[in-house]
């Protein structure tokens, strides 16, 4: 059964379609000239050529340049030498290679090795430039690339005519006219150029010559281009994925490849016929991963009982910063190359690596300050273990070695991360949530045991601690958030989702254990209802989406609403009459709100797929399509139903509908 997300969204896609520029068809091709068999030609510009795509030729540029939102190159033939002809000279010996030989030789070689750019002597993390651009003058609406879900095709084009003409930090061209132009590298500060332009040429020649793309260079732009900013809550010179993992891959071929991996995955997702690509890149990443781990001992020295915490590691213990965080990034975006995907074969070997991380940086006992590298690997573990708990079913002590990070030593100011924003401590109560709502939910489908019962009450005293650990939490005042640096997310929008989580927590919370919910915010005390904890979780799921209202729909926080949105959305059933009686007026005014509210969510999940571009939204938004649909048949054949007769979790199982849910 095709679900109302999936007809909407091909509606929309059809209609994105067809608003091309002159009529032109989804080819760049004029429907009425278009004839059934493209007749071969070697004319054309530079971008169609290279494209293997047919060229109008049109004046003063062709129409699928136009299109791509790209200058067109003209039409210009290429001058070829040829000697066939010529008189046979005798032209006087060379004594040696001229200058023009050993140039080209040199360049020649650079371009065939390909290698990956290592660390210089000497080098070290900061001295690299900084990367500092004036947002407050480009137009985030228009002037920011936004990937589009329709296809690879605009992002292909624009990468073929801009990759190389862009590049050149030495070009005088105007940054305005560069803007206007849509350059895929609008967004790249000197250190990511750097890294790039170590790919495609070498450093020592004094040729500029044309060099064709490889695939690392396409990749490594995409990255900065667009995973950068749909990876991420925020994006400017602060989101660590272009200032910490930019300095780190420059010397970590394994992270390096890790990001080609990522990168490779996103660029490729509606191109089937290529999902040999992304395949190759993750094969590759994980060959480096097990080269790496093969060389780190996972014993701990011996040591006396007790003191584990103070124990030194060994040197072979010790775990780099590039090997956690690329073994995590390519966990957490396993859905990217087939949204079934969860990754969980890297989850075990990532929280053994992650405890013996702690040990090489001492973050075992109460901690101080994390510095920027620490936070954004610890803050990802957590996101991606907030993930897993709602897939795996698992107990709580699994997780419990991020209980050190629930009270962290306080700061001045609040250092956002991309994916937990302001909230870590939230999500790592939320981690506990899920856990414990997935074992809830395994021991309700079936008749207890003694030994079961027993497990079911020390379950309901666990969740009844951790709901006044979540009551007391509190997300972090506006003004002690550092500045993102991005106008599209700045820290009110990182504190409102802060707010939102903590809200969700408790929602599950109480929707696992009736048990513990309590009727003291109950928004609707004059519904003549006896189940008062479906008015608590309706009023709980009200409360996020009136927040999440607030946060405007281009607001990059969205790369991190997913789950959010699928909790609250999920509460959104309908009322229905007792049996022989009608809906009362504050019933009828409850379920228009609901009508209301499940609008907005399923519009919210359509700007959410359009602008990441991951079918991982679109699956989470089918579920929730499901959920809405089974609540409504269990109101229309019971006549009565509420909130609590259909859980997402049993949906998302029972469909085999399973994904990273952000």
């Amino acid at each position: 059964m095709q679900s109302t997300f999936s007809n909407h969204l091909q509606q929309v896609e059809r209609e994105t379609q067809s608003s091309s520029p002159s009529g032109l068809g989804s080819d760049g091709s004029d429907p009425s000239t278009r004839s059934r068999r493209s007749k071969k030609t070697r004319t054309g510009c530079d971008v169609c050529k290279r494209r293997k795509l047919k060229c109008d030729e049109a004046l003063p540029g062709c129409r699928r340049c136009f299109k791509f939102g790209i200058e067109c190159p003209g039409y210009s033939r290429s001058v070829k030498w040829s000697t066939k002809h010529e008189r046979n000279l005798k032209l006087p010996s060379s004594p040696g290679p001229t200058w023009f030989e050993k140039e080209a030789e040199g360049l020649s070689r650079s371009i065939a090795q390909g290698s990956l750019p290592q660390a210089q002597p000497g080098h070290h993390e900061g001295d690299l430039p900084g990367f500092s651009p004036d947002v407050s003058d480009l137009n985030f609406e228009s002037d920011w690339p936004s990937f589009s879900p329709r296809g690879l095709d605009d992002t292909q084009a624009a990468l073929d005519a801009t990759t190389f003409n862009s590049i050149d930090r030495d070009s005088d061209q105007p940054e305005s006219e560069i803007c206007h132009q849509k350059s895929m590298f609008m967004d790249l500060n000197d250190n990511e150029k750097q890294l790039l332009n170590l790919r495609v040429s070498s450093s020592n020649s004094e040729l500029s010559l044309y060099v064709p793309a490889g695939e690392d260079s396409i990749l490594l732009s995409h990255y900065f281009s667009f995973v950068c900013e749909v990876a991420s809550s925020f994006d400017s010179s602060v989101n660590p994925f272009r200032s910490r993992v930019t300095k780190m891959m420059d010397a970590s071929p394994l992270l390096f490849t890790c990001v080609m991996s990522i990168s490779a995955a996103h660029l490729y997702q509606n191109q089937g016929e290529s999902s040999s690509i992304p395949l190759s890149f993750q094969t590759e990443a994980i060959s480096k991963i097990s080269e790496e781990l093969a060389k780190i001992s996972t014993h701990a020295p011996p040591h006396p009982p007790g003191i584990l915490a103070l124990a030194k590691p060994s040197a072979a213990s010790l775990v780099k910063d590039d090997i956690l965080l690329g073994i995590i990034l390519l966990g957490m975006t396993s859905s990217w190359h087939d949204p079934s995907s969860l990754g969980l074969y890297h989850l075990t070997g990532s929280r053994h690596l992650f405890k013996l991380w702690m040990a090489t940086n001492g973050l075992e006992e109460p901690l101080g300050a994390l510095s920027m590298t620490q936070n954004f690997i610890v803050s990802s573990m957590v996101y991606w273990e907030v993930m897993v708990s709602f897939l795996l079913d698992q107990d709580l002590e699994a997780i419990s070695y991020l209980d050190v990070f629930l009270d962290p030593a306080p700061e001045s100011l609040s250092q956002p991360c991309p994916w937990t924003g302001v909230a870590t401590d939230i999500f790592i109560r939320l981690a506990k949530v899920g856990t414990m709502a997935r074992k809830r939910r395994s021991l309700h489908s079936r008749r207890l045991t003694g030994s079961e019962a027993s497990t079911l009450t020390q379950l309901i005293e666990e969740a009844s601690t951790l709901e006044q650990a979540i009551l007391k939490s509190r997300a972090p005042l506006i003004g002690l958030v550092k500045d993102t640096g991005d106008p599209r997310s700045p820290p009110s929008h990182l504190v409102k989702m802060a707010r939102s989580y903590r809200l969700a927590s408790l929602l599950e919370l109480y929707r696992a254990f009736p048990e513990i919910a309590t009727s003291s915010t109950s928004r609707f005390d004059e519904v003549e209802e006896v189940d008062k904890q479906s008015q608590l979780v309706i009023g709980l799921a009200f409360d996020i989406l009136e927040i999440l209202e607030t946060i405007p729909d281009n607001s990059r926080t969205i790369a991190i609403q997913s789950l959010v949105y699928l909790i609250a959305g999920s509460t959104l059933g309908h009322l229905g009459a007792m049996k022989g009686h009608k809906l009362t007026a504050t019933q009828s005014r409850q379920n228009q709100l609901i009508k209301n509210w499940r609008q907005f969510v399923r519009n919210r999940f359509y700007k959410s797929f359009l602008s990441i571009g991951l079918h991982t939204i679109n699956r989470v938004g089918t579920i929730l399509e499901e959920v809405w649909s089974r609540m409504d048949s269990v109101v229309s054949s019971a006549g009565q139903g509420h909130v609590m007769d259909v859980h997402w979790i049993d949906v998302m199982t029972g469909k085999k509908l399973e994904t990273i849910l952000g």
